[in-house]
């Protein structure tokens, strides 16, 4: 049996009674969800060479229609992602905003997952420094907005053993 056919404005409709019904997100990235424009401010602040503005630094970051659908251009977005990564408050920022934005969409619980070695290149920082950030940012997020959140570690297979152990040992620190 085919759906019925929608106008306009019953799509809208439909749409706008989807958003407002409560959602659970099991496996949000977190750098897959960051806002275009904050990354434009971001590179414009810290003056990384880079557009500065939203539509311009888009295909830097996201894939486009225009994007070839490889594997080597999908991670060359996270190459430049990792540029922004720039200092504490940053990636703070960055968390809390993932976070508020997912409220806004109504998701009541989310899992979000980050990579803490991703965090640390540009920034220097530690794992366990980075790991706070993420944890402030999420938790300050969910205490202002009707969200619960639970952030996932994530180790990627090309890393070393000592480096994943570092990052569990300073996630089970927090």
């Amino acid at each position: 049996m085919d759906a019925p056919m929608l106008d306009d404005t019953d799509r809208a409709a439909l749409r706008a009674r989807l958003a407002a019904l409560p959602k659970i997100e099991l496996h949000r990235h977190f750098e897959g969800a960051l806002r275009l424009s904050s990354l434009a401010e971001i590179a414009r602040t810290c003056r990384l060479d880079l557009p500065t503005e939203p539509e311009a630094l888009r295909p830097y970051v996201q894939m486009t229609p225009e994007t070839p659908r490889t594997m080597t251009h999908f991670l060359a977005k996270f190459a430049v992602l990792r540029q922004f990564y720039q200092s504490a408050e940053i990636i703070q920022r960055l968390a809390y905003e993932v976070v508020e934005d997912a409220a806004a969409d109504n998701i009541r619980y989310l899992e979000l997952r980050f990579t803490p070695k991703a965090l640390t290149q540009a920034s220097r920082l530690s794992f366990r420094d980075v790991i706070a950030c993420m944890c402030h940012g999420a938790a300050q997020a969910q205490r202002q907005n009707d969200i619960l959140v639970r952030l996932i570690v994530s180790l990627n297979r090309h890393e070393s053993v000592q480096e994943s152990a570092q990052a569990v040992y300073a996630a089970l620190d927090q």
